[in-house]
């Protein structure tokens, strides 16, 4: 309230500085039309009058006018400007000769003093109009009244038409206070109301802002999470076709893995029997090593006795010399025999017979020991090719026997060998089983993946749906939100 009257006192003053230039100028106007010089015979000069609007009235308005401009609002500039606006309506009063029509100047004057509002003005101003009619009635009734003389109670008269305009004047600037204290208490409350609803417009700006930005980083956030689901679908179905091409080829692997298991088996069952088929070989090589080392021994017999039998033919052909040469002394002794029989005539016949057997059977041991010489040559023959068989034959047992041994320690190798390949093939017989029912749950956890993969694409369908429309609530609260800040903002303006 005080800062709207001040504000009314400012307006007020400015307006009674230009209403005083104004009246100032126009009391010089009225001056120089009315009695603009005065005679005296045939002389003139410049009335009084016009020197009284100019320099009186210049006072009068120029000194209010002046603090109205510099000093605006405060209470001396009020009261001066009462003091020097009423004494105006005096002077011109004056001017004009104490016309009646020019009293309702000041009429006029306290009806532009109450635009202060303040009654004290108005009882500054009927205080000095008072003052102004009582003295000049008296002394001076033709400058107030336009007569000579007047009755000494008719400023009374001319008061109380101005006390009267005062009462008015007074009760409508104290109606104007009221009001004024009404409209400032109702301002007050009306711009406390402003204030907290400006606060509230502002946590409500504030939190539609908060809710624009969660709204836009809500837009964002599930364009992000729908472009993220959009990849994660795609994932997901590659996911899925992988999946798929994974359970083919682990049940291809599957497959391969059921017959390399089975060919593992038959390839064991025959490693089995190659080990078997070794080690009767081992046993058998075994028995021709000890064959073999039989037949060297014989050999090595068969080596001796004909050397012996060699010995025996030499020892042999040696007595047959010997016979041979016993045959051949016979054969010369029956010779002898013989011709002494001869000799001996009739007495010598049976000598002559028995030196003819004698001669007989040296011939026929001769012969005979021919015949044994030659068997005896051959015998040694033979046993001269009994030992070159014998002894290649031995060489030939001894290389029979070293490959034999030789073979031995291959097929023992070799038995070692299929033993262990047999080993091994029942161990990956074994690891084929064990792959076999490995591939049997990778084939039913690729089934499992598969069927979450396609549980997940449906909720991420689901999810992708719930995405967008939570876009598309967040784009409509961001409007809704926009709309309500213009709507405030017009509610505001």
């Amino acid at each position: 309230m005080h800062e709207h009257q001040h504000r009314i006192y400012v307006q007020t003053d400015r307006l009674f500085a230009v209403l005083m230039l104004c009246q100032w100028i126009a009391g010089i106007g009225a001056a120089c039309w009315i009695s603009p010089r005065t005679w005296i015979g045939t002389s003139s000069a410049i009335h009084i009058h016009v020197w009284a609007a100019i320099l009186l009235g210049g006072a009068l308005n120029l000194f209010p006018a002046f603090l109205a401009l510099t000093q605006p609002g405060t209470v001396l500039t009020r009261h001066v400007i009462a003091a020097g606006q009423v004494l105006t309506s005096a002077l011109l009063i004056h001017l004009t000769g104490g016309r009646i029509e020019t009293h309702f100047h000041v009429f006029g004057s306290l009806a532009f003093l109450a635009a202060y509002r303040d009654w004290r003005v108005l009882v500054t101003a009927t205080a000095l109009v008072a003052l102004d009619h009582f003295f000049r009635g008296v002394f001076w009734s033709q400058s107030v009244f336009g007569v000579l003389t007047a009755s000494s109670w008719r400023w009374v008269e001319h008061a109380g038409w101005v006390i009267f305009e005062d009462i008015v004047l007074i009760r409508s600037c104290w109606q104007s206070q009221q009001e004024m204290r009404e409209i400032a208490a109702q301002r007050a409350t009306l711009e406390k109301e402003i204030e907290e609803r400006s606060k509230v417009e502002e946590q409500l700006r504030n939190q539609a802002q908060k809710v624009a930005q969660g709204a836009t980083r809500l837009t964002s956030a599930t364009q992000e999470i729908t472009t993220s689901l959009t990849q994660v679908m795609a994932a997901v179905t590659e996911t899925a076709a992988a999946v798929t091409q994974t359970t083919a080829t682990v049940e291809e692997v599957k497959q391969t893995a059921y017959v390399a298991s089975q060919k593992a088996r038959n390839v064991s069952a025959g490693v089995q029997q190659t080990a078997e088929v070794s080690q009767a070989g081992a046993k058998a090589v075994a028995d021709v090593r000890t064959e073999m080392a039989h037949v060297q021994q014989q050999m090595q017999a068969i080596a001796e006795s004909v050397g012996h039998l060699n010995e025996k033919s030499q020892a042999i052909q040696a007595i047959m010399d010997t016979v041979k040469d016993l045959a051949e002394r016979s054969n010369l002794l029956a010779i002898n025999a013989a011709i002494e029989a001869a000799k001996a005539g009739e007495q010598g016949k049976g000598f002559a017979v028995v030196a003819q057997e004698v001669r007989h059977l040296a011939t026929q041991s001769k012969q005979a020991t021919a015949q044994v010489r030659t068997l005896l040559t051959d015998i040694q023959q033979a046993a001269h090719s009994a030992v070159l068989v014998t002894k290649q034959g031995t060489q030939a047992v001894d290389v029979g026997l070293h490959e034999a041994l030789k073979a031995g320690e291959s097929i023992h190798l070799l038995s070692t060998q299929a033993q262990e390949a047999a080993q091994t093939m029942t161990q990956i017989d074994a690891s084929s089983q064990q792959q076999l029912v490995g591939m049997d749950q990778a084939a039913q956890a690729m089934l499992n993946i598969k069927t979450s993969s396609q549980q997940n694409a449906v909720g991420l369908s689901q999810i992708e749906g719930t995405a967008r429309n939570l876009r598309e609530l967040g784009q409509s609260l961001a409007a809704l939100v926009g709309l309500s800040t213009q709507d405030l903002r017009a509610l505001r303006s």
